[in-house]
């Protein structure tokens, strides 16, 4: 088993594309391994990232920093649902929206909820107040929400729970305050994923999407076509931004 896990660590850069519990079960088969693991800054920096996204503590660049931390978030993400489980917790807002809330969305000032009608409706953290439905609705369930400082984008279909074809697999774009911008059409299936990146970076102007159908499209918001489209071989369930230093320091943030 082990010299099976050195050609590959060889011909591939095994630890480099595991996930945490692979990565402990092949820490496991030996005291070289349990080694090789451990020092493997990079892959537990990636893990930390893809686990607790961008909220994520910076950690000491030494590979035993990463898994300290990766360690200390999955700790404190356990006592938190434990007091939560308690009764030690309580909501600090609770919001009742005009139909049962499928997927959502929030940043500091404000929380979008994609409904079961189709609708997107949000609320302000801080007064409390509830904004108009935002319309016209899609024609189906609203399964996935992102937002930026300027703009939602809201993808439709079936949620998983009826196993039928979406009647609605379409992707739209709002302003924050509601209003129907574009909408965009290129999925054969459930739209499961939807990113937005920041407004202010190289990419503010397009945003992404996932569906069901395998495909993950790029589109120009601003133009409202399709800037490119990737083909995977299997569905994709869900989306997620990622800001990746693979890149170095110089050349700023990048996203995976």
């Amino acid at each position: 088993g082990e010299i099976v896990l050195d050609v590959l660590e060889r011909l591939g850069k095994l630890s480099c594309c595991l996930d945490v519990p692979s990565l402990l079960a092949v820490r496991a088969t030996s005291c070289a391994w349990q080694h090789r693991i451990a020092s493997a800054s990079d892959t537990w920096q990636a893990a930390l990232r893809r686990r607790f996204g961008a909220t994520a503590k910076q950690a000491d660049p030494a590979a035993a920093g990463w898994v300290k931390a990766f360690s200390g978030a999955l700790l404190a993400e356990k006592e938190e649902a434990a007091a939560w489980k308690r009764g030690a917790l309580r909501p600090d807002a609770a919001f009742a929206f005009g139909s049962f809330v499928r997927s959502w969305a929030s940043d500091d000032e404000i929380i979008v909820a994609g409904l079961y009608d189709g609708s997107l409706q949000a609320a302000d953290w801080r007064s409390g107040r509830k904004s108009q439905r935002f319309l016209p609705a899609h024609g189906d369930e609203v399964v996935c929400i992102a937002l930026n400082e300027e703009y939602v984008l809201s993808g439709s279909g079936d949620p998983g729970y009826y196993s039928r074809p979406p009647s609605d697999s379409s992707v739209r774009l709002w302003s924050r305050q509601g209003e129907a911008k574009r909408s965009f059409h290129g999925h054969d299936d459930t739209v499961r994923g939807v990113v937005l990146f920041p407004s202010a970076g190289r990419l503010g102007r397009f945003g992404l999407s996932a569906g069901l159908d395998g495909k993950v499209i790029l589109w120009s918001l601003e133009v409202g076509t399709k800037a490119c489209e990737l083909q995977l071989p299997r569905p994709c369930y869900c989306l997620r931004l990622v800001e990746s230093t693979a890149m170095g320091a110089s050349s700023g943030s990048e996203f995976r």
